[in-house]
């Protein structure tokens, strides 16, 4: 048992110090039998390496054996592992032959696993790789500093400095790098004709190689770079064409050809099988090709349009060239990135590093060539510093001290609502969160007349939270601006958004706006970021909701709830984490939120300064400090919508896939059986400790790359670097580690993987080698692409949502579907949340509750609809003149997400739809508001 101190009081979980005991791993690779391989005359010899990242950055490799089926090694490799981390040793077996080599299988084993891994599970005579694996009996010296919470570890960060004190006298000698593997900066430049000190930051406990490369020009990668414009252009010219002449051949022709026939033989009387097998193809054409064609025939017909204008304007010539010039200059920024692929390392000399002891000293020697070169190395330990990443699950201090004055506010304003003859107690006060969707435009329009409906009936002043997605964190961005704006009244933003959301949309592409974008984003890559197309949208949006450059900051919104004035505002991404696991594409989002006191994410407890997001860290500090972002930046990776791979852009064209009937089955099972499952998959996943990954092609890899990779994404440094998973992070039920298995349809390869202990388990949680911390940067895309409203920052245990108002303008069929996915959501993570199924008419409020489950929020939904808004301009006031009629009429597709500005017409009518639908259902929203207020005070009572 680990002991463990905390480090600070803040409530709830606590950020622990654990002092941690040391272990020697001890794998030996024995032999292997009965390999096989379709075309083992050709390959004749094999390998295999051994990795386990969180003891060694080094890789492991057994000698080449020449005896493919049954090869002989009796190797071995020894491993220092402290006993608080996860360590899972990730074992490849590689074939040899005189051409090339490849991979032959993957295994991911759980250190403290027992048993003989198994290469190829289900063959007739079982390939197997045997293994020995030995724990040291006695343990090394304990060490004291390793950080944790319960779902990551920080080692102690060291300072390596490495001093050239006699540099080289040669006049030729070239400038090489020096690079420590698994180090912050791990390669940088040495000049062997001065005297020079380089800082690396290291885990000092972490075996690597002190390595000096030699950087040089691969000719063949720079004729690769060079010719990457030529290779997409000839495709773009020969794909393009040849794929609108299938489409029309095939997809219009036929159908139309086929029907036409079909009519004429039934119009001659002549009506045959063949006849209404072709009527029934032109149908079946219709139903599955419809939406492309329909969508490629709209974008012919928009390329028409827009040639014509250019044809007859002269002007649209000259913002076309700038939206080129703009687009161009986005590409080159982000190509600079990526210059390193034109070059290749080679390693000229190389000294292993063992785990280091605190504050010491050591010389080294390396031989370059015919130099010899000396290097001095001193660790200095950081023990006392304190971790800038807070690694707590609790909310911040800053916010508690938010919900002690705004619980004053909300107490005083339920009391005048509710017409309660005293004020509630600071713990009878009911957390009250408004979540908006997203929809572009759509929805910050949409939320601004669902606020004011809310400010109208005095609810407005009992919400302690309002979380936003996409377009509704641009109505978010706007409002806080001023620190009392929910103390005013909402008609005076309304009319100002009005100006700026009816001014067209070409004037975000003028020559004075397209010289600032460039300029603005050449800036943000001075500053040390990294750039993404979302930079470039942020700035468009900037323009359109703002009218203007805006320097303000998501921390200068701490001004606007010092006094507990306003709710607190709770802005969403979603990190995405993709995996190709035997020929599936898997992918998890892991939400992100950003508070004006804090950014992270959820499910790793995680968090670190507003004002430091974007800097780099290693190990939990931070080690360079970059300035803050402004806030259109952040808005453009919130409502990065665009971030679509192009399976999901089919999905959005198509249509979604149908379900397996897998999933028809698992939904038609009745709790009892879904209980015995759960607790089975439970059992199963604590028992396996391994996992086998057979290699897919390089065709399958290359599907899997085109239609799941997502090009458009927002790249941050990642503040968790460097950090690892702890032991028992799988036991918590953030991580869907033993959840959304894959059955087997082998019976018999089920029986002998359980009898092995071989995990079904394929859910990216599962490899936490391949965890958001093994990463240098986070993937952050718009929160909409994984659910469109963002309740799962305050459905944090920490948080204890009472009531969340849902204020929804996602474009979906069903008014419901943002509400269903947030209850799957909630109970794959078993979060408590009332049970939203099936479907129900379509109407203006929702309300869902369950009464069972005390801890679970009740929950009002309002979605986008126009029920009784058509006939009452106002509750009450009926429509009578063909003018009042015709207001009440919206024509949905003028409100497409698409669209990024309205007309005025357009804009008022959606506003007073939105505000209607809430103020209309002002007896449930009572009502709603005295059910919440008594079950917190029989929960108070009860505690």
């Amino acid at each position: 048992m680990d002991n463990a101190q905390p480090e600070r009081d803040s409530g709830g979980d606590r950020h622990l110090v654990e002092s941690v005991s040391y272990k020697t791993l001890t794998v030996k690779i024995l032999r292997a039998e009965n390999q096989r391989h379709f075309s083992n005359l050709i390959y004749r010899g094999c390998f295999v390496t051994v990795s386990l990242p969180t003891a060694s950055t080094k890789t492991f490799r057994t000698k080449t054996v020449y005896n493919f089926k049954n090869p002989v090694w009796n190797e071995e490799v020894t491993y220092r592992l402290p006993d608080n981390v996860k360590h899972v040793l990730e074992i490849q077996m590689y074939a040899v032959s005189f051409l090339r080599t490849i991979l032959l299988c993957t295994i991911w084993l759980d250190s403290h696993f027992t048993g003989n891994p198994m290469s190829k599970p289900g063959a007739e005579k079982k390939s197997k790789l045997l293994m020995d694996i030995e724990w040291s009996d006695e343990d090394e010296a304990g060490v004291v500093g390793y950080h944790s919470n319960g779902i990551v570890v920080a080692a102690p960060l060291a300072d390596l400095d490495v001093n050239l004190e006699k540099p080289l006298q040669r006049r030729n000698v070239k400038d090489k790098l020096l690079n420590i593997n698994g180090s912050y900066q791990e390669s940088q430049t040495l000049r062997l004709k001065e005297p020079q000190k380089l800082r690396f930051y290291i885990n000092r406990n972490l075996e690597t190689d002190l390595e000096v490369q030699e950087r040089r020009k691969s000719l063949r990668k720079v004729l690769r770079w060079y010719l990457r414009p030529v290779k997409w252009t000839v495709r773009g010219v020969l794909f393009i064409p040849v794929a609108v002449w299938i489409l029309l051949k095939c997809v219009l022709m036929c159908p139309a050809l086929a029907l036409w026939r079909f009519l004429i033989n039934l119009f001659r009387g002549q009506y045959s099988l063949a006849g209404f097998w072709n009527g029934f193809k032109y149908v079946v054409f219709l139903r599955f090709l419809g939406p492309p064609v329909r969508m490629s025939l709209t974008v012919v017909v928009s390329l028409i349009r827009l040639g014509y204008k250019l044809w007859k304007e002269p002007n649209y010539w000259v913002l076309v060239k700038y939206i080129g010039a703009m687009l161009w200059h986005s590409v080159k920024s982000l190509a600079k990135r990526d210059e390193s692929d034109t070059h290749v390392t080679k390693t000229l000399a190389s000294i292993q590093l063992d785990p280091l002891s605190g504050n010491q000293k050591e010389k080294v020697s390396l031989k370059i060539g015919k130099d010899m070169v000396d290097l001095d190395l001193e660790t200095n330990e950081r023990e006392e510093e304190e971790l800038d990443v807070r690694m707590e699950f609790d909310i911040p201090h800053e916010e508690k001290e938010f919900l002690k004055k705004r619980k004053v506010v909300v107490a005083q304003s339920l009391q005048k609502l509710l017409g309660l003859k005293c004020p509630l107690k600071p713990d009878q006060v009911p957390t009250i969160a408004v979540v908006a969707s997203g929809g572009g435009a759509r929805a910050m329009t949409g939320l601004l007349g669902g606020l004011k409906g809310l400010q109208d009936m005095g609810v407005l002043d009992t919400v302690s939270y309002i979380t936003g997605v996409s377009g509704s964190t641009w109505t978010m961005s706007s409002l806080y601006r001023d620190p009392n704006w929910s103390k005013q009244s909402l008609e005076k933003f309304i009319n100002d958004e009005k100006v700026q959301m009816t001014k067209k949309l070409s004037s975000a592409f003028s020559e004075e706006k397209t010289k600032y974008y460039m300029k603005q984003m050449e800036e943000k890559r001075k500053a040390g970021y990294m750039q993404s197309f979302s930079d470039l949208s942020g700035l468009i949006i900037e323009h359109l909701i703002f009218g203007k450059e805006t320097t303000y900051k998501l921390s200068d919104q701490k001004e606007a709830v010092a006094e507990g004035q306003n709710p607190l505002p709770i802005y969403t991404a979603v990190n995405k984490k993709e995996d190709v696991m035997e020929g599936e594409q898997r992918s998890e989002s892991e939400w992100c939120e950003f508070t004006p006191y804090e950014v992270g994410l959820l499910k790793y407890g995680a968090f670190v300064q507003t004002e430091d997001f974007g800097s780099h860290f290693f190990l939990g500090h931070r080690i360079k400090k970059l300035p803050e972002l402004r806030i259109p930046y952040l808005i453009g990776m919130w409502s990065s919508a665009f971030s679509l791979s192009v399976s999901e852009l089919l999905d959005f064209v198509i249509g979604p896939r149908s379900k397996s009937s897998k999933s028809e089955n698992d939904s038609e099972e009745t709790p009892t059986a879904q209980k015995c499952k759960k607790d089975k998959e439970k059992k199963d996943s604590s028992s396996s400790g391994l996992i086998v990954k057979r290699p897919v092609s390089k065709m399958t890899s290359f599907v899997h790359r085109l239609f799941g990779k997502r090009p458009l994404v927002t790249e941050i440094y990642n503040y968790m670097h460097g950090v690892f998973m702890h032991k028992n992070y799988d036991k918590d039920p953030r991580f869907l580690a033993w959840k959304g298995q894959q059955d087997q349809t082998d019976s018999t390869q089920q029986e002998e993987s359980q009898a092995l202990g071989l995990s079904k388990e394929r859910h990216p949680d599962s490899y936490p080698n391949e965890l958001t911390p093994s990463d240098s940067t986070l993937q952050l895309v718009d929160a909409g692409l994984a659910i469109n409203i963002g309740c799962a920052p305050i459905l944090r245990t920490e948080r204890k949502a009472d009531l969340i108002i849902v204020l929804s303008y996602s474009w979906d069929i069903d008014p419901l579907a943002v509400v269903k996915l947030t209850s799957s959501y909630c109970k794959s993570h078993e979060i408590p949340f009332p049970n939203v199924d099936g479907t129900l008419p379509k109407q203006e409020a929702y309300v869902f509750k369950d009464e069972d489950q005390a801890e679970a929020p009740i929950v009002i939904h309002f979605p986008l609809v126009n029920v009784t808004f058509r006939h009452f301009k106002s509750p009450g006031e009926i429509r009578r003149t063909p003018e009042e009629i015709k207001a009440g009429r919206l024509d949905a597709n003028k409100y497409r997400t698409r669209y990024l500005v309205y007309d005025k017409k357009h804009f008022e009518s959606l506003v007073d739809l939105t505000h209607y639908n809430v103020i209309n259902n002002h007896e449930m929203m009572l009502n709603v508001l005295k059910d919440a207020v008594r079950r917190k005070m029989e929960k108070t009572n009860a505690h």
